[in-house]
């Protein structure tokens, strides 16, 4: 039949396994040996032709100039150096180091170990380094929250271990504190994975009932050494997250100030600077892809490259757009003499976007192809004219 038929075919077709020897291959950059394109792109998307360009080359090209690569001095590396380790998220990391720290020294000295384990300030290092942030303001939004989550989670470690004291022949029932806190941190999971606002309340509640909890069952069970009350233990959680809060504050108020309002200025005024870029190597775009003689030849390679750099700044520019809005929030956090008027970032936003979005509308309509030689003759050439006195008045 023709499943006989199909068997002796597969039979035939089906080349001879070849025995290989079993060895440990190592291979350093697979990527460089396979030649993979940046970004992990494949050269079936983009050419190998346009992957070389680079976008001043292929601005260069398209607005038939000559290139020449520019080549940065040393001086210019070496400041380049210094700019990256002024930026907001190394003075950050500078400071979450820092804080870090002072904890390890705290954990690691002899004269304050004990003092350290008593206070429980394990879960006050996860409270200080959730509520530094990059800007105060955003620290201030950030006290509220890990008040509200740590004061939730150590009251409800007190009443668990309370519960369960002395019941069933230990100091802390461990089997009705599991069944309890289980049950405790059912919702506070489920805030976590679908509530990313609320992520840092969920987190320290669940953090700071572990944290009490394991404490009064490792010392009193296991152990079996005085240790001190789950009341007294709770005010003790409550002491370290004041000197966590503290300890943040500190930072952010008088080493390093980031103020959000100063960020804010500093992020619009990016902002703008690349809108305006993205504006002229857009510009610059349109009047390749729209040629005035029928019968020239626009190079697609360099066309489709502009036009990958021009999606790339699309999708900066809206990130940017999506942290400013984020800095508006902290800047009204933050206390100041001086009222806050927050409808002006929010029109430069929504005038930013406004333009980003028809340019990109302009950028998809017109696409990388060559347009037809009867539109360029009929419609390009004939509305040329309001094309540059459309151009002078963007310029203006």
């Amino acid at each position: 039949g023709v499943i006989n038929q199909i068997s002796d075919l597969y039979n035939v077709v089906q080349p001879t396994p070849i025995k290989r020897r079993r060895q440990l291959h190592i291979h350093f950059f697979p990527g460089k040996r396979q030649g993979a394109t940046r970004g992990g792109r494949t050269p079936s998307i983009y050419t190998q032709e346009e992957e070389e360009l680079s976008v001043k080359e292929a601005l260069a090209i398209l607005e038939e100039k000559p290139f020449v690569p520019a080549r940065r001095t040393f001086w210019q590396k070496v400041d380049a150096v210094n700019q990256f380790f002024k930026t907001d998220q190394s003075i950050y990391a500078l400071k979450a180091a820092a804080i870090a720290s002072i904890f390890s020294v705290l954990f690691y000295a002899p004269v304050t170990h004990a003092w350290f384990n008593s206070y429980a300030m394990q879960a006050s290092l996860l409270a200080a380094m959730v509520a530094f942030e990059q800007t105060l303001g955003l620290s201030f939004i950030m006290f509220a929250t890990e008040v509200i989550g740590s004061g939730l989670g150590t009251l409800t470690g007190l009443i668990i271990l309370q519960i369960f004291h002395n019941v069933g022949g230990y100091g802390y029932n461990p089997y009705g504190i599991c069944v309890l806190a289980a049950l405790y941190s059912l919702p506070l999971q489920y805030i976590l994975y679908e509530k990313p606002k609320l992520f840092v309340f969920a987190l320290l509640s669940l953090a700071s009932c572990g944290s009490i909890i394991i404490h009064e069952i490792v010392f009193v069970n296991y152990l079996r050494v005085p240790f001190d009350s789950p009341a007294l233990q709770t005010g003790k959680a409550f002491v370290a997250l004041v000197f966590a809060l503290g300890l943040v504050l500190v930072f952010q108020l008088f080493i390093l100030r980031t103020p959000a309002r100063r960020t804010l200025r500093t992020a619009m005024g990016a902002l703008i600077r690349s809108t305006l870029a993205y504006t002229t190597v857009h510009q610059a775009y349109v009047r390749a892809a729209i040629p005035d003689d029928p019968d020239k030849v626009v190079p697609v390679a360099a066309l489709r490259r502009v036009e990958r750099e021009l999606i790339q700044r699309e999708n900066q520019i809206i990130r940017d757009m999506l942290g400013i809005s984020g800095l508006i929030i902290a800047a009204a956090a933050e206390p100041s003499s001086v009222p806050w008027r927050p409808h002006i970032p929010h029109r430069l936003l929504q005038a930013n976007g406004l333009l980003i979005d028809r340019l990109q509308e302009a950028r998809i309509a017109l696409g990388h192809e060559p347009f037809d030689p009867f539109i360029v003759e009929n419609m390009i050439k004939v509305l040329r004219p309001y094309q540059r006195q459309a151009h002078l008045t963007t310029k203006i």
